[in-house]
């Protein structure tokens, strides 16, 4: 009798009137909101608890919006960075993910919904997760979350702007010395094809007041017209002019 009621067919018969039974209770109690198994299921079958399929195993994404800070591309096809996983789903509300192994077999053991392959992803997608918090850097663009492309973009737009700013700098620079340099030029022709009247006196000035090539021109065009007279005597002029005068 006990070898009877151990059998499988008599346990599924017995789980059978315990479902409807259950089912008649909870239709006198009002609406229900447990969904049970139906009678043809495997797992209620006479054939006794039966192998079911791999819906692959869900974990917890708690770094943020899943949509900006999981690295989707390294699930592209043909991407040369995917994990040991396949990415079946995305719950944004409840911020979880679910995954298949690709060591999945795709059947799990009876009222299981996850195999063991997937169910052991777990350091796998912690691996992941560390991989999502690092900063950019030089990593390669096709492993990166969302938020690390914005950041490797700012910090490219960073270097852009420098260069840029430095390209500026230069620009101006440049501008300036060919400005000075023909500046420069100008001078040069006018003192050497004239002969300006006391000319180491207007250079000496200057130099001391610290003029620039385009007003030092001006000062010797003037000289050349008599209209400036550099008073910046040295010694040796003070003596030659006392000597000129006492002779």
């Amino acid at each position: 009798m006990k070898q009877h009621r151990a059998g499988a067919k008599c346990r599924a018969a017995s789980y059978t009137f315990l479902i409807v039974c259950c089912k008649l209770l909870l239709t006198n109690l009002g609406p229900a909101s447990v969904n049970f198994l139906p009678v043809n299921d495997p797992y209620t079958s006479f054939g006794g608890p039966s192998k079911g399929q791999c819906q692959g195993a869900e974990f917890k994404w708690d770094d943020g919006w899943i949509a900006d800070s999981y690295p989707l591309p390294i699930h592209r096809p043909g991407s040369r960075y995917n994990p040991g996983y396949h990415l079946l789903s995305i719950d944004l509300v409840n911020a979880n993910i679910r995954v298949r192994s690709k060591r999945c077999s795709g059947n799990t053991a009876a009222l299981e919904t996850s195999c063991s392959s997937c169910l052991g992803l777990g350091p796998e997608v912690d691996s992941m997760r560390a991989w999502s918090r690092e900063r950019p850097g030089k990593k390669p663009s096709g492993r990166l979350s969302r938020n690390q492309l914005d950041h490797k973009l700012e910090a490219v737009n960073q270097k852009l702007r420098a260069e840029q700013a430095k390209t500026t700098n230069t620009r101006k620079y440049l501008t300036r010395a060919r400005k000075r340099n023909n500046a420069h030029r100008v001078l040069l022709d006018l003192i050497s094809t004239n002969d300006v009247p006391g000319l180491p006196r207007l250079l000496s000035t200057s130099k001391k007041e610290g003029w620039s090539p385009s007003k030092t021109t001006s000062k010797a065009s003037l000289a050349l017209q008599n209209k400036y007279h550099p008073r910046n005597y040295t010694a040796l002029d003070k003596d030659l002019a006392i000597l000129i005068y006492e002779l």
